[in-house]
């Protein structure tokens, strides 16, 4: 618990500083370099073999690349992505495992999910001359619930969420950090002045919508671990394990409210 505490006051204000300060280009490769270290991690869990994670990452790029030349394509790209959560939804009621050394599924699913995560990043960074700001705020509140449902889960869990999958989830930790999200919202948009009244609702409500959606990042990497027989994506992260661990709610979560907030 201490080294997470420690890793995550050191990385917080690196990101809100990057975030806020690197101009969209940058922050745009900065994303993309993370979401790199994600797909290899990826690639680990699902025991594809080396060519199929070059191919993968390849195509990541080249994608990347290209798309961002098109603010359509970006968003196209966003509501692929929120399509292939709201699925997700249903899909992990019925497979507790996923197929291993399958490089279809591997190639398709890992950069579908990354690129649309980055994708939608991108978008609200660049929405506005506040979208650096914006984007800091989003993923402050995503990030807030996690931690919100942790607690909360503790002190008064008593439902499992999914056991088949992750037996430390419950529904009182879920409602919890959707609730602390919302709440972190409200607070993010009374203290944003360029924030309307219409906006703050429609961010606050979206924000609840994205914190639920998290939990299902959260439990697909969850699913995935469990193929692979591992505790985490990684060990870059002291106390998180791998960037997959960290960012598995969020990369959730962004496509669907930037898909619904930009529509």
């Amino acid at each position: 618990m201490l080294k997470r505490i420690i890793t995550a006051l050191i990385l917080a204000p690196i990101a809100v500083a990057l975030t806020v300060f690197l101009p969209n280009v940058w922050f745009t490769l900065l994303i993309g370099l993370v979401f790199l270290f994600g797909l290899r991690e990826w690639h680990h869990l699902s025991g594809c073999d080396g060519k199929d994670a070059i191919f993968a990452g390849g195509l990541f790029v080249g994608l990347m690349l290209v798309l961002y030349q098109s603010s359509d394509g970006l968003y196209f790209v966003s509501a692929l992505g929120a399509a292939y959560w709201f699925f997700q939804v249903f899909s992990l009621k019925t497979w507790t495992t996923v197929t291993r050394r399958n490089s279809f599924i591997f190639i398709f699913s890992s950069v579908t999910v990354l690129l649309s995560a980055w994708a939608a990043l991108v978008l609200l960074h660049q929405y506005t001359p506040q979208g650096p700001i914006m984007a800091i705020g989003f993923m402050a509140a995503i990030w807030a619930a996690d931690s919100f449902a942790y607690f909360v889960g503790k002190a008064y869990g008593k439902r499992k969420l999914a056991p088949h999958i992750s037996p430390g989830k419950t529904v009182e930790g879920v409602v919890g950090g959707a609730v602390g999200s919302v709440l972190f919202a409200i607070l993010f948009c009374y203290f944003s002045p360029f924030m309307s009244f219409q906006t703050g609702v429609l961010w606050s409500g979206l924000v609840f919508l994205a914190a639920l959606i998290s939990v299902v990042g959260d439990l697909y990497e969850s699913r995935l671990k469990r193929s692979a027989g591992e505790k985490d994506s990684g060990t870059l992260l002291p106390g998180h394990g791998g960037v997959l661990d960290r960012i598995d709610g969020l990369v959730a979560a962004t496509p669907v409210f930037v898909a619904l907030f930009l529509s």
